[in-house]
């Protein structure tokens, strides 16, 4: 009974160790599969290497007066100290990139929308416009110097009152009336006598008031424009 008890001991001992030289033996494969690999690889890219370490040493031997490794040191460790500006950088033109990317139709539409305007505005004959107001500034400056536009620009408020006041309602009605009679009708040529009895009509006693009025304000007017003018110092 011992003896059996011994015999199935050993079998399950050497099922065991069957079963660990199945696992030693397939580990051995696949690190033999990857050790053929690498040599696979060693073996296709080794002339290539070969070659690029051949053209790097002729190209160190072009600029081996320029070249100093404490330099190339020193570039390399800025670039490890400043790695994340790197990366940011790169995600700013990426970020561009993709603007331009986005924007590029945009701005094609933009272009043909403006090239169609300015060729309406040419159809329209703006530019001549232009171009004719370029010859009216061109006369200004001509004709009127520098101090001439100031007092302009201090008398434009005057300007504009007055224009006001002459573009009212009741102001053009009075000058349409007055441009109708004088040219629909004919005046006849009137006598002394005949002026004296024209002024007992109201409206011309009227006229003739405002007429008078006005006429008593250009002495004033014509005092202050002839004045002289004062300076202050500040």
């Amino acid at each position: 009974m011992e003896a059996l008890d011994v015999n199935a001991e050993i079998l399950n001992q050497l099922a065991a160790l069957h079963a660990k030289l199945d696992r030693i033996d397939a580990q051995v494969q696949q690190i033999s599969r990857r050790q053929r690999a690498i040599e696979d690889l060693i073996d296709e890219f080794g002339p290539l290497a070969k070659e690029v370490y051949q053209t790097l040493l002729e190209e160190l031997c072009c600029v081996e007066d320029d070249f100093d490794l404490d330099q190339v040191a020193e570039l390399a460790r800025k670039l490890l100290r400043n790695t994340r500006r790197f990366s940011d950088m790169l995600d700013m033109l990426g970020s561009m990139h993709d603007f331009l990317a986005d924007a590029t139709p945009l701005g094609k539409d933009v272009f043909v929308t403006v090239v169609e305007k300015l060729d309406e505005l040419e159809r329209m004959g703006a530019f001549s416009y232009a171009k004719e107001l370029m010859h009216v500034a061109e006369h200004v400056m001509e004709e009127f110097s520098p101090q001439d536009v100031e007092q302009l620009a201090h008398a434009i408020t005057d300007i504009l009152r007055t224009t006001k006041s002459l573009t009212q309602p009741d102001v053009l009605r009075m000058v349409n009336t007055s441009l109708e009679v004088v040219r629909d009708e004919q005046p006849t040529p009137m006598g002394v006598w005949d002026m004296v009895k024209a002024l007992n009509d109201p409206q011309l006693r009227q006229g003739l008031s405002l007429s008078i009025a006005m006429v008593r304000q250009f002495p004033a007017a014509l005092a202050q424009v002839h004045a002289p003018k004062t300076t202050t110092d500040e």
